[in-house]
């Protein structure tokens, strides 16, 4: 009796397990196994990985993500931005001359702080800063000169450089680059220059040596030569002309001597009401040259082909490359001072 009501028992358990089993079998695995849209990813899984990811041009010197920052705004002109990688700091010109504004400030990216660097500053429009630390500025407007800053914390101390070539006087020197042998190339247009019969009426390139000895690399040749700056093995010299919005490139030789001048860079025509021409220009180690100019900054490879542009929203007047790892792009907006992180290094 006990055998046959265990057997009986273990029939009906077979029965029970088979149609389990056929439930389950008509069941679509896939609609089991998915969750439920509302239910929450758990935090610890790793998403898929984009299967769109935006192209990156190889060429492109922009950090991919890039976000452009105002350090500091509020100003009536800005221009000459030049890093200081001594103290991680920058200089740059502001100027307003019919409202008597006529100063240099410096902003400590370290902690943020803007402050008065020269009031007044002779009408300093360029500056630059070379590999000890020495700051030279172009003082375009009544002084018409070069001088050098052996200490940034003394700005009422300066070295004048030679102030005459053939007995003129410079007409209204504008931007300067420094060459690693010390000597200094500045564009000297004619802006603001007021008085006198005694200044070089050309519109050139002019060097003055690391032994004071100065001469016209190019004599002439612009409507009005304006940013300058060398390629990464100095064999090339760029000079944008503001008046006719051209970048000139010059072959440098052994004896610094220009020749072979060519168009380097034409930009497009402005559009929606844009301002401003090619004005200061700076260069990467890889020989991207980067113009302000308009509302942007343009960034053109060493063939002349444009790579990317940056789109500030308001006119530029000049830039340059420095920071701890010399991989941010520094812009002079009328107004304000912009950076912008680079994916190669300046020089």
């Amino acid at each position: 009796m006990l055998k046959n009501s265990l057997s009986i028992l273990l029939l009906l358990f077979i029965s029970f397990l088979t149609l389990a089993c056929d439930e389950l079998g008509s069941k679509n695995i896939l609609s089991i196994a998915a969750p439920n849209p509302t239910t929450p990813i758990d935090p610890g899984l790793e998403p898929d990985p984009d299967p769109n990811p935006p192209i990156v041009n190889p060429d492109d010197p922009l950090e991919a993500g890039g976000v452009l920052q105002t350090l500091s705004t509020g100003y009536s002109f800005t221009e000459g931005v030049a890093y200081h990688p001594q103290s991680n700091s920058l200089l740059f010109s502001n100027l307003d001359f019919a409202n008597g504004v006529d100063e240099v400030f410096i902003l400590n990216l370290t902690s943020g702080v803007v402050l008065p660097w020269k009031s007044p500053s002779m009408g300093t429009n360029g500056n630059a800063v070379d590999s000890n630390g020495r700051i030279f500025s172009c003082q375009a407007r009544t002084s018409r000169r070069i001088v050098r800053y052996d200490d940034i914390n003394d700005s009422d101390t300066f070295v004048i450089l030679p102030e005459l070539f053939n007995a003129l006087q410079y007409s209204a020197p504008n931007d300067l680059a420094i060459h690693s042998n010390g000597d200094v190339y500045f564009t000297d247009p004619i802006y603001n220059s007021e008085g006198g019969d005694n200044i070089i009426p050309e519109r050139g390139v002019i060097r003055i040596a690391a032994d004071g000895t100065v001469s016209r690399v190019i004599p002439s040749g612009f409507d009005q030569p304006n940013g300058i700056v060398f390629s990464p093995d100095e064999s090339i010299l760029y000079v944008s002309d503001s008046e006719t919005n051209l970048i000139y490139a010059f072959d440098i030789n052994a004896q610094f001597q220009a020749s072979n001048q060519r168009v380097f860079y034409t930009p497009p025509a402005s559009q929606n009401g844009e301002v401003g021409n090619v004005d200061g220009i700076t260069v990467d180690a890889a020989g991207n040259v980067y113009t302000s100019g308009a509302e942007k900054i343009r960034i053109i490879n060493p063939a002349g082909t444009l790579v990317d542009t940056v789109e500030v929203g308001e006119q530029t007047t000049n830039c340059t490359i420095g920071g701890a790892e010399k991989k941010t792009l520094f812009i002079n907006g009328v107004t304000s001072v912009y950076s912008l992180p680079l994916r190669i290094p300046g020089v």
